[in-house]
């Protein structure tokens, strides 16, 4: 039978981390160039590691996603698909200007 400890009891706890000299050096370098404590500098690098993650979670979901649209999951929205378009072509030169028509003047 597994004990867990309640979630206030880990609240105030800290935690030791091993690190190299070398490592320890840039974080503090780091943290002092941010106006940080180590604490809040590692803090600060996994809301950033969190923020990158979900990002990208979100990338590969809207791929995921158009991939689901194009193949037949929804038979009723067939109507509205558009063939593949290339990448290279006519339909990606700019508009060709039309001259301007002249109006005739009123009698």
């Amino acid at each position: 039978m597994a004990v867990t400890m309640p979630a206030s009891m880990l609240a105030g706890m800290k935690t030791t981390v091993s690190l190299t000299d070398e490592v320890r050096n840039r974080l503090a370098a780091l943290a002092a160039r941010h106006g940080r404590t180590m604490g809040e500098e590692i803090a600060a690098m996994v809301e950033r590691a969190e923020y990158d993650v979900f990002w990208a979670d979100v990338a590969l979901g809207y791929e995921g996603a158009m991939r689901v649209v194009v193949h037949d999951d929804y038979p009723e929205y067939a109507h509205l698909r558009r063939p593949d378009v290339p990448a290279e072509g006519e339909h990606n030169d700019p508009p060709v200007a039309q001259p301007a028509r002249r109006r005739r003047a009123s009698a």
